[in-house]
């Protein structure tokens, strides 16, 4: 591997990309911008940040990119003078007390204050009154706004017990209707802020401005893959094409396969060796495992499931034997981006992702469990009079009828 590769090998491993020229933590050289796309994203937000007091909510699956673009808003607003930008990871928060200190310690910090008693008050904050209060004394006369940001604040209630839950979720709450002194509050989020609230409506739900991140288009990607390589490392269209099917238009995908095409340039097979590597890659599986463990419904698994087991697609016909709740599962994957909908059918759009699964060591444990029943409507729909049984699905004979 020449210097020119080995430098975009490790650029492809950069957990948070820039939208500007930026010194690299690791090559300690100069680097041009990698982040792409998300340009219509970035502009709702500032707006929304400057013009109301509204929550922004970046919502969008696992490894779709709300870290590097929470991070690029918040690195945004430290360049202006007007705002406290505060960043709380979810890793380090454990209770609703232990937020609010976060919070204010933060805030206490970043104004150089020096003032014992409010020292001493934002360290025994327990409620959201006294969080409120002591917040108020600290901005009195400040002229500063508050840019709350929370990356993965789904992941932080998940982690907490249902009591605790509501009381972080209170805390933030506190902050969106208060007017007693100007925040704003940046979110990020995998599940859509109604379902991790707890038997209320609030304005998480009601009054955010929620930005849903979405796999780019051919263009965004094309732009991105020609920008990343600098024009340094030629990519022809057919090349892009392929980079766009495999990856599903996911950032994540492309860029795992571009850190093992680096390595196999100018070879014909060169795409099918990086697609091979980055499956074999233990931290995409560990992705890929924990979407599927930690973010999918029984009747998400289901769909995705029996997608792989048919080669990635579903006609229409065997569409049909499918009951109502898999269909929904299919319109919500359809919505966060995995699979496709085409000829009055259903596609697996990550193709990626399907030859990981269809090599998952759980694979055939999976599918039995979710989606045998599934498998065996569609076998007795292609022969209504064959005697299709659980077996006969995992030993391969559907497979090979098929």
């Amino acid at each position: 591997m020449d210097a020119l590769q080995l430098q975009q090998r490790v650029k492809f491993a950069e957990y948070v990309w820039h939208d500007q020229a930026y010194l690299h933590p690791q090559l300690k050289t100069a680097q041009p911008k990698d982040f792409y796309g998300r340009q219509e994203a970035i502009q709702k937000a500032k707006t929304a940040l400057r013009l109301s007091s509204r929550p922004v909510i970046f919502i969008g699956e696992r490894r779709a990119g709300k870290t590097s673009i929470f991070k690029l808003i918040m690195r945004s607003l430290r360049n202006k003078s007007d705002f406290i930008p505060v960043e709380i990871s979810w890793l380090e928060v454990h209770s609703a007390p232990e937020l609010m200190r976060e919070i204010l310690a933060s805030i206490y910090e970043k104004l150089a204050l020096s003032n014992e008693a409010l020292l001493n008050a934002f360290e025994k904050a327990h409620s959201p009154a006294e969080f409120r209060h002591v917040m108020q004394g600290m901005l009195e006369n400040s002229g500063k706004i508050v840019a709350l940001g929370i990356d993965e604040f789904d992941a932080l209630l998940f982690e907490q017990s249902e009591e605790e839950r509501k009381k972080i979720i209170g805390a933030v709450i506190s902050l969106v209707e208060s007017d007693e002194f100007p925040v704003r509050v940046i979110l990020t989020m995998t599940r859509e802020p109604a379902s991790i609230e707890t038997g209320y409506t609030s304005p998480l739900t009601t009054k955010s401005e929620k930005i849903r991140l979405e796999p780019f288009s051919k263009t965004e990607m094309d732009e991105m893959l020609i920008g990343i390589l600098e024009n340094q490392i030629p990519i022809s269209e057919q090349e892009r094409n392929e980079v766009f099917n495999l990856s599903g238009g996911w950032p994540y995908f492309a860029k795992a396969l571009l850190y093992y095409w680096v390595e196999t340039i100018g070879r014909d097979d060169a795409l099918r060796l990086a697609m091979e590597k980055a499956i074999q890659d233990t931290g995409l599986g560990d992705a890929i495992e924990h979407i599927y463990l930690k973010h999918l419904s029984p009747s998400e698994r289901t769909i995705l499931l029996a997608l792989a087991k048919l080669g990635g697609k579903i006609n229409a016909k065997e569409k049909s034997t499918l009951d109502v709740s898999i269909k929904a599962a299919a319109q919500v994957l359809i919505k966060r981006g995995y699979v496709v909908e085409r000829n009055d059918g259903y596609e697996f759009r990550v193709a990626l992702m399907l030859d990981w699964f269809c090599r998952w060591a759980r694979f055939e444990e999976q599918a039995e469990q979710y989606a045998a029943e599934v498998l065996i409507a569609i076998e007795r729909q292609k022969d209504p009079w064959a005697g299709i049984q659980r077996d006969d699905i995992f030993n391969g004979i559907a497979d090979e009828e098929a």
